[in-house]
């Protein structure tokens, strides 16, 4: 009969410390392992695995004691000197990390772990080129190692080597789809190099396997709008999804309250009744006139920023005697632009640390009569807070193009030209709020570099610009972009790209077009907001692109002196153009077909003495117009909001 082997017990503890740590069970794997190391003090596998535990722990100190005694009792364990590399580097000791990984990795060479360590080692000590080259070799020794495929397409994406790190952050999604960061990554690694259908593919893999990401939902839906194949009624469908899918609404049109189109005067909704805070009477009071109307605005960017432009007219200038401001941020970050809205403001609340329901129910607290979103489906958006019907009336404008999908989403403030009466209101859940001259106000706050003469008269060339991203150069965008530089002779395009590959891939992709690229400048990206702005001076007309039209570049365009040519088209964000141009009342460059889009381009192009009027006259024009009226637009807005809140706001609120 056989006698089974007797295991040792340290043998038998450092299984068990093995199997504890598999699980999750730090605590139980530390206990067993130093139980182990007491019996067997000379085994230099319980020491390195103890010390691999402290390490997950975050002892350092205690892990690199103990892999030192590991390689000291066997000089040739280079998994030891590997754990001794990690220990030293978390310790902030990145040279004798480096010799501990150099060590290991002579002795086992062809290690992946051990080269994609040496990466990160390398990066903390600022050597990204080293580092990339350690990554390099960790993938190709193992193409199924998800982390160094992330750590390598995210060094790329930190360096601005976009095309170059599609494919390691790609392979780190597939592999891990609850890896956020490295979505995110990937995702904006399509928006720089310009390509909307890879950036919605991008979209659609992670919410395979993430259904309940509403923010990558949402981003899905901000870049549709790129995209000149969705239409008003496929976009309006895909928002009506978002909200079924993340809110829990029926994803039918049919199924969605729409408010009454009779009217442009929304006032307590069901919603809010149903939800109401303890203690609020079912419908508001009478008596409007006797105190202010509290307005919030919730935004993750308050601070130098495109959105708050257009918002800090209406914060400077609301009338404090019939309004109470206060404003919501959804970002820790501040510079002096903050600075400057919180000297306006009536109150802030940081609110970027709070979840939905600390957030609303300081929103309630504060008596909030109108909450308004000025972010929408944008990056950092609190849709899901606006859910949970945080104020009487919410609304939404500014920040987004289009509707939210929200049921709880009351109104969207919004005006004729870029919203025409009878054309949008069956494309929104929000009620359609229309504002006189436009829903545009722009701040031009900051220093401006001095206008130049068009470049044309001493280049003896006319230079059309973009300086939008180019994901807004869709295909239609670029032919008819071709169409105007064949009728002016000699003329060319300016772009910018963010780097080199995604200048290479522009070019690529307008070429598969049938752009003439001999006739393309790619510029990279200006280092500063004074070098962004000179380069206005090396253009002579700007090219609003479509469907996606620019909106705080085609105000900088303007007021350095340089016309804007925009077609509108049948999506809201596709009428932006037409409704900045005619606040600043230079309706004769808004046109509404691609036809006269070519005309007024070349038509503009050919008449020189036009171009340098506009280099000295428009600044002071615009000035006078309503897209820089401050004061008049925060009365327009003011005026309307009381409209919409006629019955009254909360009780209770700071008379």
């Amino acid at each position: 009969m056989s006698q089974r082997a007797v295991i040792p017990e340290w043998a038998a503890l450092y299984r068990c410390g093995l199997d504890a740590f598999r699980r999750g069970d730090t605590h139980g794997a530390l206990e067993s392992l130093q139980r182990g190391v007491a019996l067997a003090s000379e085994e230099p596998r319980l020491r390195c695995d103890l010390g691999g535990v402290l390490g997950a722990m975050g002892r350092h100190e205690e892990a690199a004691k103990q892999l030192r005694e590991a390689v000291r009792l066997r000089p040739d364990y280079a998994d030891a000197w590997r754990n001794l590399g990690v220990a030293m580097e978390k310790l902030g000791r990145f040279e004798e990390a480096m010799d501990a990984y150099r060590k290991a990795e002579a002795l086992k060479p062809n290690d992946p772990r051990t080269a994609a360590f040496m990466g990160n080692a390398l990066l903390a000590m600022g050597r990204e080129d080293e580092a990339e080259t350690c990554y390099e070799k960790a993938v190709a020794l193992d193409p199924q190692f998800a982390d160094a495929h992330a750590r390598l397409g995210k060094l790329r994406h930190k360096r601005g080597r976009f095309l170059g790190a599609i494919g390691p952050l790609s392979i780190a999604t597939r592999q891990r789809p609850a890896d956020e960061r490295s979505w995110r990554n990937l995702a904006d690694c399509h928006v720089q190099i310009g390509d909307v259908e890879g950036f919605l593919n991008c979209c659609r893999q992670r919410l395979s396997g993430n259904p309940s990401d509403h923010a990558a939902h949402s981003a899905m839906l901000y870049s549709m709008h790129y995209a000149p194949e969705f239409g008003p009624a496929e976009l309006y469908s895909a928002h009506l999804e978002w909200a079924g899918r993340h809110v829990g609404v029926c994803d039918s049109p049919t199924a969605v309250e729409l408010p009454a189109a009779s009217s442009n005067e929304p006032t307590w909704t069901s919603a809010f009744r149903a939800s109401r805070p303890a203690g609020t009477p079912a419908s508001p009071p009478a008596g409007m006139s006797r105190r202010r109307l509290r307005i919030g605005y919730m935004s993750p960017d308050f601070r130098s920023h495109t959105v708050t432009r257009f918002i800090s007219p209406a914060i400077e200038h609301h009338d404090r005697e019939r309004f109470e401001v206060i404003c919501y941020s959804n970002s820790s970050r501040e510079d002096e632009t903050t600075q400057r809205l919180k000297q306006w403001a009536s109150g802030w609340r940081d609110i970027s640390r709070l979840g939905d329901e600390q957030a609303c129910k300081l929103i309630r607290e504060d008596r909030i009569d109108i909450l308004i979103d000025l972010r929408g489906h944008g990056a950092g958006n609190r849709l899901m807070l606006f859910a949970q019907r945080c104020a009487p009336v919410q609304a939404t404008m500014v920040g987004y193009f289009d509707t939210t999908g929200l049921p709880q989403m009351d109104i969207r403030i919004t005006d004729p030209w870029q919203d025409p009466i009878g054309v949008s209101e069956g494309y929104h859940t929000e009620r359609l709020i229309r504002l006189e001259e436009s829903c545009w106000c722009y701040d031009p706050y900051g220093e401006w570099p001095e206008i130049s003469d068009p470049p044309a008269i001493k280049s003896g060339h006319v230079t059309f610009g973009c300086l939008n991203k180019v994901i807004k150069v869709s295909q239609p965008c670029a032919e008819l972009w071709a169409k105007i530089l064949r009728q002016v002779p000699g003329s060319r395009l300016a772009l910018v790209a963010p780097s080199a590959d995604c200048a290479k891939f522009t070019f690529e992709r307008l070429k598969g077009y049938g752009f003439p690229v001999a006739r393309l400048d790619i510029w990279p990206r200006a280092a500063t907001r004074s070098e962004y702005l000179e380069r206005f001076n090396r253009i002579d007309i700007s090219l609003d692109p479509f469907p996606f039209n620019g909106i705080t570049t085609k105000c900088e365009s303007l007021w350095m002196g340089v016309p804007v040519v925009s077609v509108a088209g049948a999506t809201s964000v596709s009428r932006a153009g037409r409704s900045i141009l005619h606040a600043a009342g230079l309706d004769k460059w808004a046109v509404s077909s691609p036809q006269e889009y070519v005309e007024r381009a070349v038509s503009l192009a050919g008449d020189l003495d036009s171009l340098s009027e506009n280099r000295r006259d428009l600044r002071d024009r615009l000035r006078c117009s309503p897209l820089l009226d401050g004061p008049g637009f925060a009365q327009r807005l003011g005026g309307s909001l009381l409209h919409v809140c006629r019955a009254g706001p909360h009780p209770g609120a700071t008379p």
